[in-house]
């Protein structure tokens, strides 16, 4: 898959089944075709998708002109291989890739270190875990604690964003970690048998999905994991309004949401209200941290009733 830009392109690929869909690399526009030929040597390489940006009204992008030429030395180069085009106005997928490289100082230009210190409330879980789900991780920062901490556990980190995930992987190059990488929607996402987390985290993640979507993915996640499993969820939540510090949260959320929309094409248009949603999803609170008065949360959730089982 290509996602071109005039500056730089994503690359993604499939598993040899051609069902899960990666992120490869992002680099250099006027250095995708020499990277591909050498791919080709190790790969190879059948069809390529390239994607087709469109506006609203069905008329061509202002990058279109350029699509094509880049399109022309594809064929050029790879004459054996099947060019196909992607309509993105009907796969508008959320992605970050647009903010990835500026997330971190945006984060801390908004909220200083408390997003990072709810991330790290429960990290510790990670030392007794013999495989970790990650959802949405982003660029690699809760990878590199954890690499403080240590841990042997196989590690699958799922993001729709390749940016993210190529400086996650630069985070984490020499820290020995096992993991592995699926640059895909979660929605999208096949959950498989040969893979049962029994410790999951998503931080800062769910609040990007429309309440409706929550509840599917913590049904998915519900029927797919041990019944052992804990999962760690790091988000926010607004407990109260009146008061000036609940005003300012409200506008602040408002703000974010608006933002991401527009950028990351997240689907939320308000907070989803994670203790509701969790709790009617048959899922128990074990462990509960906060910061700002409640505004940032950090829970840890099991299956109702799990301890109680002989």
């Amino acid at each position: 898959g290509i996602d071109f830009g005039k500056k730089r392109t994503g690359l993604a690929h499939t598993d040899s089944e051609q069902i899960i869909a990666s992120g490869l690399t992002t680099l250099e526009t006027h250095k995708v075709l020499s990277f591909l030929i050498d791919y080709q040597k190790e790969s190879p390489i059948i069809k390529f998708v390239v994607g087709h940006p469109k506006q609203k009204d069905g008329h061509q992008s202002q990058v279109e002109e350029d699509i094509l030429l880049f399109i022309g030395r594809l064929k050029k180069t790879f004459p054996r291989a099947a060019v196909v085009r992607q309509d993105e106005r009907f796969t508008s997928k959320m992605t970050f890739n647009r903010v990835a490289n500026s997330y971190q100082w945006m984060e801390k230009i908004v909220f200083r270190n408390d997003l990072e210190k709810a991330r790290n409330f429960h990290v510790s879980l990670v030392r007794d875990a013999e495989s970790i789900l990650l959802l949405g991780d982003g660029d690699g920062r809760f990878l590199e604690k954890i690499s403080e901490i240590g841990t042997d556990a196989q590690i699958l980190s799922v993001d729709s964003s390749s940016e993210m995930i190529r400086l996650s992987q630069s985070k984490i190059h020499n820290t020995g970690l096992d993991v592995r990488y699926v640059c895909q929607d979660l929605k999208d996402f096949e959950f498989t048998e040969n893979f049962k987390p029994d410790l999951i985290f998503a931080h800062f993640f769910l609040d990007c999905f429309t309440e409706n979507e929550v509840i599917l993915i913590v049904n998915r996640l519900s029927k797919w994991c041990p019944k052992s499993t804990k999962l760690v969820i790091s988000d926010f939540f607004l407990p109260g309004k009146g008061s000036f510090s609940g005003i300012y949260r409200n506008i602040l959320t408002y703000i974010m949401i608006r933002f991401f929309r527009l950028f990351c094409r997240i689907s939320a248009k308000k907070l989803p209200n994670i203790p509701k949603i969790m709790r009617s999803t048959g899922w128990t609170c074990t462990a509960h941290k906060s910061l700002k008065d409640g505004f940032i949360n950090s829970w840890v959730w099991e299956v109702e009733g799990y301890s109680k089982r002989p």
